[in-house]
């Protein structure tokens, strides 16, 4: 993949720098010491010598053989140094494992990292999913598998196609009766796969809408008139003359906006939110 990100390598530039130039002198030492090792043995046998120089000359020839083996542990030590920093710099640069785009957690690239530390995500743009949350009331209509239409909030002119993946068994923290602290109705994630689009980014704001059940010629009401005294609903309904009468209703699929009525309720009468 292409290069994520690369750490920077000043430092172990200028490291990898300094260890090529001292082994480039321990080369060069050791060079030097063999040329004069064979010019002094040349001069042994060219001019002769008395047992005193000759003794001289072994002592000199032995001192550089003991420098060139110091020298050349030296320089396999500068080797191994120059080789694992080698390795380091190639490793500077982090290519991605997989395609897609890159989320730093924060909302500012970081200008530091240390071991494990978590900076991000690779988020790939043909894999997206909604998560959204559903009160437990709606949890048990929706079955994974089935069909669902998407609205991106910023992009009215934009629908998508999903599909529910997974129902979460567990209820959000916070939420639900079994906090002390909170009287709402418990919420659940469900996730939700979403087809490709060029315009879809990670982020973005979105509206799911799932069609749990489907019923021709029903007769509803918006939600927000039903009201419920005890075990029963109702709505308050105007009467030809302006007054209000209270009129108990039997409700059957509701949805946020919409609430159908069985019974106790006609069609053309109109109700009234109070």
């Amino acid at each position: 993949g292409d290069v994520l990100f690369r750490l920077d390598d000043t430092e172990l530039r200028n490291e990898i720098a300094q260890l090529q130039a001292n082994a480039k002198k321990q080369e060069m030492d050791i060079r030097l010491n063999q040329f004069q090792e064979k010019a002094g043995i040349a001069d042994a046998e060219a001019e002769g010598i008395t047992e005193t120089d000759a003794k001289k000359r072994f002592a000199a020839s032995e001192s550089r053989k003991m420098q060139n083996e110091v020298t050349q542990v030296t320089l396999e030590h500068t080797r191994s140094q120059l080789a694992e920093k080698t390795k380091k710099l190639q490793a500077a640069g982090f290519a991605a494992p997989e395609n897609g785009i890159f989320l730093f957690e924060g909302t500012k690239e970081p200008k530091s990292v240390k071991d494990n530390e978590r900076i991000g995500k690779i988020v790939d743009l043909t894999k997206l999913q909604l998560i959204c949350n559903v009160g437990e009331y709606d949890l048990f209509r929706i079955k994974e598998g089935m069909d669902v239409e998407v609205r991106v909030d910023a992009l009215k002119d934009v629908k998508l196609k999903g599909k529910v993946e997974r129902l979460s068994k567990f209820a959000k923290a916070g939420t639900g009766s079994s906090e002390s602290s909170n009287t709402t109705a418990a919420q659940f994630e469900v996730t939700i796969s979403l087809e490709p689009n060029e315009r879809l980014i990670a982020g973005l704001s979105l509206t799911a809408s799932i069609q749990t059940d489907k019923k021709s010629g029903a007769l509803v009401v918006p939600t927000l008139t039903i009201q419920r005294d005890k075990d029963d609903y109702y709505v308050m309904v105007e009467a030809a003359d302006g007054s209000l009468e209270k009129r108990i209703v039997k409700i059957g699929l509701e949805t946020p906006e919409k609430t159908e009525v069985l019974s106790g309720l006609n069609e053309g009468e109109s109700v009234v939110l109070q």
